[in-house]
């Protein structure tokens, strides 16, 4: 009705409980180990627990970095490229998707719950591949379109209201201004309604 221990060079190494087994040391598995939890035994801030991995010369590398009361951070190749944090996440490197609403090689990142900003058509890591990126609201409207070797338009309340043009700019409504609008230096350029 006790505990099973097992030694080594008279030093205990492994025991049972009643709530399971302590291991005193490492534990190494040529095979899976597999647990519904992994929990610390040390109860203080601060501290991390780690998943690591080692390489076929021995060397360990952090795959995954866990502290009480603080961040999670995953690793690519020893380098941390993602951190959780109190105001959300931290991404080191580029942050690629490779699928938006099922529509293969489209990416977005949204702001929020549903009904907030997003931005979508972000390539998907081919540098240049996708058609066209838009800024826009949680129900479609957009605010910036910028076409691949194309205008950028820009937009009110979902109108299109100014855009580049492959001589200059063209507004299609009035404009507005608040200082000087200045012709160019040859002065010839009318400006006005008639």
């Amino acid at each position: 009705d006790g505990a099973v221990e097992l030694y080594h060079d008279n030093s205990k190494k492994f025991e049972t409980t009643s709530t399971g087994a302590t291991v005193t040391g490492n534990l190494f598995s040529t095979g899976k180990v597999f647990s519904d939890e992994l929990v610390s035994t040390t109860q203080s801030n601060g501290h991390s627990m780690f998943i690591k991995a080692r390489n076929a010369v021995g060397s360990e590398a952090t795959l995954i970095k866990g502290t009480i009361g603080g961040s999670v951070e995953l690793f690519h190749n020893s380098s941390k490229k993602f951190e959780t944090s109190s105001a959300g996440a931290i991404v080191t490197g580029e942050l690629t998707t490779t699928s938006v609403g099922g529509t293969a090689g489209k990416g977005s990142i949204a702001f929020g719950s549903s009904g907030a900003p997003f931005i979508e058509g972000l390539d998907s890591g081919n540098h240049g591949s996708g058609s066209q990126i838009k800024i826009a609201d949680g129900s479609g409207d957009n605010h910036i379109v910028c076409k691949k070797d194309d205008a950028v338009e820009l937009y009110h309340d979902s109108v299109l209201k100014f855009t580049t043009t492959s001589v200059g700019v063209s507004s299609l409504d009035t404009l507005i201004s608040h200082g000087e609008i200045r012709p160019a230096s040859d002065n010839s350029h009318s400006i006005g309604r008639s």
